[in-house]
């Protein structure tokens, strides 16, 4: 276990590497901290993140056990891990836990049947079901913003998921859950939220 308890973190050369089993990486920083580019050499096996301050990616992040976000998010635009232009993997093994949420690209590859899949929050999950493994997409991306209404609906909360499938032969059911805030209701009566399904080809 390693933690991380200032207000900066800087790489003039060398990475963490963090992905033997049970290895933790906790941030417990007092000021908002962008993580330099390739600071870490491999997957993550656990990352917690237990302020409030949060944390910003500079490059690609994988966790293979645990994404641990034990603090409410730092803004109301911003996650509590903020991947920016880049994407967080998620390994098929791994688990989401906590209040916090991940604001950016989502992704997990080689999707199987009857297993749940979180994206960014412990309640943002998807689960395939009454399906064989060969119909199933190859990746599923989730990209989050949070703090904002889409660009062609403003009658919604303040919050919205993008959905990219990757590959698959056939339809295929599934359960979808997606978690918001209450103070991301935008003045709208919870009893009577909907989903809203809006198809363009995201990236």
């Amino acid at each position: 276990m390693l933690q991380l308890s200032g207000n900066s973190i800087s790489r003039t050369a060398g990475s963490f590497h963090a992905s033997a089993a049970q290895s933790e990486l906790i941030f417990a920083n007092t000021a908002a901290i962008t993580l330099p580019a390739n600071v870490f050499s491999s997957d993550i096996d656990i990352l917690t993140i237990n302020t409030s301050s949060g944390i910003t990616a500079s490059s690609n992040l994988s966790i293979t056990s645990s994404l641990n976000l034990l603090a409410a998010n730092p803004s109301a635009i911003k996650g509590l891990l903020d991947m920016g232009n880049h994407v967080l993997e998620m390994k098929n093994a791994a688990i989401t836990t906590g209040v916090g949420d991940v604001t950016g690209r989502i992704v997990r590859n080689g999707i199987l049947p009857e297993t749940t899949y979180t994206f960014g929050h412990a309640n943002t999950s998807i689960r395939f079901y009454n399906a064989d493994v060969e119909s199933m997409p190859s990746q599923i991306k989730f990209i989050s913003v949070i703090g904002q209404t889409h660009s062609s609906k403003n009658n919604t909360i303040q919050r919205y998921y993008q959905i990219v499938r990757t590959g698959g032969t056939s339809p295929t059911r599934f359960t979808l859950q997606l978690h918001y805030l209450e103070s991301e209701l935008n003045g709208l009566n919870e009893s009577n939220l909907v989903f809203w399904d809006h198809h363009i080809p995201y990236n």
